[in-house]
Parts: structure tokens; sequence; C-alpha cells
């Protein structure tokens, strides 16, 4: 039964980095410049976060389940 949940942690954090690399390729994509994407990308997964714990409970609840974070930890 163990081994069920570490083949499902695997797995799940491997999708996770390949969907989150995927969005980052397509913010680059929009962007069209490096430094750009990876400020965005660096906001998104380390800054909008922080700054939402200092938000009201029902904004952290609405904007938090689109971070990417929350799609990881959900797997």
């Amino acid at each position: 039964m163990a081994d069920l949940a570490v083949l499902r942690a695997v797995t799940g954090g491997g999708l996770y980095l390949g969907a989150v690399a995927l969005f980052s390729r397509a913010l680059g994509t929009l962007i069209r410049h490096t430094s750009g994407a990876i400020t965005a990308m660096t906001a998104i997964s380390f800054v909008v976060p922080t700054i939402l714990v200092a938000l009201p409970a029902s904004w952290q609840d609405t904007a938090g389940r689109w971070l990417p974070a929350n799609a990881g930890s959900a797997l």
C-alpha cells in the first residue's frame, strides 16, 4: 500500500514540474523576453503566494486556487 502512495507522489511531482515547464514556456512565448518571463514566473511562484497571506481569507480562497503551487499540492 505504501508503494502505491510513493508511486503517486513521484508521478504527481513529475506531472507538476512538466505542467510548470509548459506554463513557463507559454508565458515566455507571450512575453517574448527571457528576463521578463523569468521575472513573471518567479513572481507567480514566490511573490504572489506571499502577498496572498496578507489578504482577507475570502480573497485567499478565490485567488489562491489558481496558483500553480496549489495544483502541485493537490497531486
